[in-house]
This record gives structure tokens, C-alpha cells and sequence, in this order.
């Protein structure tokens, strides 16, 4: 699995031409059963995913695009993503799904994230989407799988989603 702890990104700017998923500690994790970010922190940074044909990925704060795999002549792998006692703060991220932690959660059903102790604040996330609202706080898209958050908090972020009114509450 991927385990990371302790890390601190400050004052950067992160490109990347992916089309599946961006974020500054993970960019896209496919079937892989253990993945855990504890006390890791951006700060002031940017992360952008246009790309030069015009197309986006999804953007996560921490991390971009998360799956299980569950085919049944070749599978399965349960993928569990723990995400404890980070923040984002101070950042600007861009892309399709966006979302202060994590882009896109759960691309497959088997896929089991837990976000807790964490801090999104005085963030700019703007979604180029053109389906669905697909901007949030903490998670961009909330798929399949299962989502839990606990104890996490968000506060002062400007959400926009590029030719879309946002939902009301």
C-alpha cells in the first residue's frame, strides 16, 4: 500500500497532463488495499490540470482519483483510504471533480475512504465539468464505495463550477 505521514507541501505550483486523477501527495490509485495520509498538509499552493486538448482530471487537495476492483475472474481488492489530521488551506485547485481532500472517491464499489481530524479552509475550487455539480469541500465526487467523515471541518472556500449555478441548500 501507500503510506504517508508527516508531510507538509507549502508555496507550490503542481502541473499535471493526467486525464484520470491530481492531487498533491496522490494522483490515482487503482486497486491497491491500503492507503493512508496522516498529519500531511498543502499550503498555499495551486494545482492544475488543464490540459492542452482542452480536457481536465480530477483534483484533490491530497489526492486525485481512488477505486477498489472488484471482477470477480480476477479481482477481488478492497481498497481502504484513511485520510487523518490533514489540511488543505490556502490553495487553489482546478479540474473536472474537485474537492479540498479528495477529487473523485470510490470509482468502484469496493472502495472504503474515511477522512478524519482534517481542515479545508481559504481554498479556491473551481470544477470544469459540464455535467453534474461536481465541486465540494472536502470531496469533489462522493461515487460509489463508501464515504465516511468525521470530526473534519471547512470553512471560508469559494466553490465554482464553470457555467453552472450551485445547487441550493
Amino acid at each position: 500500500g501507500i503510506m504517508i505521514y508527516n508531510i507538509t507541501i507549502f508555496d507550490s505550483k503542481m502541473m499535471s497532463n493526467t486525464d484520470q486523477g491530481s492531487g498533491a501527495f496522490i494522483e490515482c490509485v487503482d486497486s491497491m488495499p491500503v492507503i493512508t495520509l496522516q498529519n500531511c498538509h498543502l499550503l498555499n499552493s495551486s494545482i492544475d490540470v488543464g490540459r492542452t486538448d482542452g480536457k481536465y482530471s480530477r483534483v484533490g487537495g491530497l489526492i486525485g482519483w481512488t477505486a477498489g476492483y472488484n471482477n470477480p475472474n480476477d479481482g477481488p481488492v478492497k481498497t481502504f483510504v484513511t485520510i487523518d489530521g490533514c489540511s488543505v488551506i490556502g490553495c487553489q485547485l482546478e479540474g473536472t471533480s474537485v474537492g479540498g481532500i479528495h477529487g473523485h472517491a470510490g470509482a468502484n464499489a469496493w472502495t472504503f475512504t474515511t477522512i478524519s481530524n482534517c481542515t479545508v479552509e481559504n481554498n479556491r475550487l473551481i470544477s470544469h465539468d459540464d455535467g453534474a455539480w461536481r465541486v465540494g469541500e472536502l470531496i469533489g465526487t462522493a461515487n460509489v464505495g463508501e464515504v465516511t467523515i468525521i470530526d473534519s471541518s471547512a470553512d471560508r472556500n469559494a466553490l465554482l463550477q464553470i457555467n453552472k449555478t450551485p445547487p441550493t441548500d
